[in-house]
């Protein structure tokens, strides 16, 4: 055994791979001779002789600790206390990448840089959809990690438009990230949950030009909701996330219709089934410090909104039962709070250039899906009131005065049959 120790010992000083090869599910957390794989971690620090390759070994490191807990979860999910080890561990690594990301000059920034960008910002996505998915199985004290994480998460990836991009660029790389996966309404979701953590890691600012995307995608889950409702009879994960995608859908639906009163039945059984854990309470207490900061830092930017004074009412609703230790009733109402005034955000945001590269964006999906359409009669009725609505919407941005208003209700609608139509299709 102890010759076994002393040449794992001088395989990690000298760079040998008999650690490195045990990477995957033998040397976890819970391993005695996990320290081993630390300790070869920490050697390669000293062989990154730039800061941008210290910023993507350490963005290596978290993203095998990542995995790391998610296998220890699959094959030993009784172990709390090795989950734990592995959610520290997972912090630890996290708060040096973000540390080595805050002290990057911006005259040090070049195109292998930009790529690096891109890179942490795709396995942050997969780092949080590997974290939510572990929640509902942890225990308290690690769902109260787990969340810890996905905050961490958010304020890493804040320093990126904060410091170097700006929020335009920032959103724009985000969608691109998000598009190229799977854009099922499942996965449409997740990604409407991983919004949310992520805007709140950011200030006003960059909240109204991520909301931008979370919208569209919450419109394109929509239409496909209307091809298809049976997805949402497939729903798991983070009840917390499930809740706050499923309000952000309720905004968009129209009243009355069979959609809304489903997502509402749902989002009502996924809360009565949560039991009121000490994360749920954790839940609350964060969504409605996230429903004060919204609705105050963007009342400035709306004259009277139905949907401000409905998001306040639901506020006030989720204090009141903050306070009598209804936990649950909480959470839900002041993610309704959220989802509120997020909407109202949506009617305003948008300026003239967006849509502009809406309605190019959308008579190039439109072209597509004709193509695809052939003889399906549902779908061409689909695309010939998809094609009425942008010709009104073009003629309106091409006036001397837009009305913006009208422009966005017409953009909205597109998309959403767009989206019925691709699913449909499909």
């Amino acid at each position: 055994m102890r010759k076994i120790l002393i040449i794992a010992i001088i395989s990690v000083l000298f760079g040998m791979n008999i650690v490195h090869a045990q990477e995957g599910a033998s040397l976890l957390p819970s391993n005695p001779f996990y320290f081993l794989k630390e300790w070869r971690r920490g050697a390669q620090h000293f062989f990154a002789f730039s800061a941008l390759k210290e910023l993507e070994l350490e963005l290596q490191i978290v993203h095998e600790k990542a995995f790391e807990t998610k296998r220890l979860a699959e094959i030993d999910s009784e172990n709390d206390k090795a989950l734990e080890k592995a959610i520290a561990s997972y912090l630890e690594s996290l708060n040096r990448l973000r540390d080595s990301l805050s002290s990057l000059s911006e005259a040090g920034r070049n195109a292998k840089i930009e790529q690096f960008f891109n890179q942490l910002i795709s396995k942050s996505i997969t780092h949080s959809e590997i974290f939510s998915g572990l929640k509902p199985n942890a225990s308290d004290k690690n769902q109260k990690g787990l969340d810890q994480l996905q905050q961490s998460i958010g304020q890493t990836l804040a320093i990126i438009p904060e410091k170097f991009w700006g929020y335009k660029k920032f959103r724009e790389s985000l969608e691109s990230i998000l598009n190229s996966r799977d854009n099922g309404a499942l996965s449409g979701m997740e990604a409407v949950g991983f919004l949310n953590w992520l805007e709140g890691a950011l200030p006003i600012e960059g909240i109204k030009e991520v909301y931008k995307l979370e919208e569209d995608i919450l419109l394109a889950i929509q239409g496909q909701l209307l091809a298809d409702a049976s997805a949402l009879d497939n729903l798991t994960g983070d009840s917390d996330r499930l809740v706050v995608a499923l309000d952000g859908l309720r905004e968009q639906a129209g009243d009355g219709a069979d959609l809304k009163t489903k997502l509402n039945l749902l989002r009502q059984q996924i809360l009565d089934q949560a039991p009121s854990r000490p994360a749920r309470k954790l839940a609350g207490e964060k969504t409605i410090a996230e429903a004060k900061r919204l609705i105050s830092g963007l009342e400035g930017d709306f004259s009277k909104s139905f949907l401000l004074a409905r998001a306040k009412f639901n506020l006030e609703q989720a204090e009141v039962s903050f306070a009598s230790g209804q936990h649950n009733a909480a959470f839900g109402q002041a993610t309704a709070a959220v989802a509120a005034v997020k909407s109202a955000l949506g009617l305003i945001v948008r300026n003239q250039e967006d849509f502009e590269n809406d309605i190019k964006n959308l008579k190039f999906q439109y072209d597509e899906l004709v193509k695809l359409a052939g003889d399906n009669d549902a779908v061409m009725g689909l695309l010939a009131k998809a094609e009425k609505d942008l010709i009104k919407a073009a003629d309106l941005l091409s006036a001397k005065n837009p009305n913006l208003d009208k422009i966005n209700s017409l953009v909205r609608g597109v998309k959403i049959i767009l989206a019925e139509a691709g699913a449909l299709v499909k």
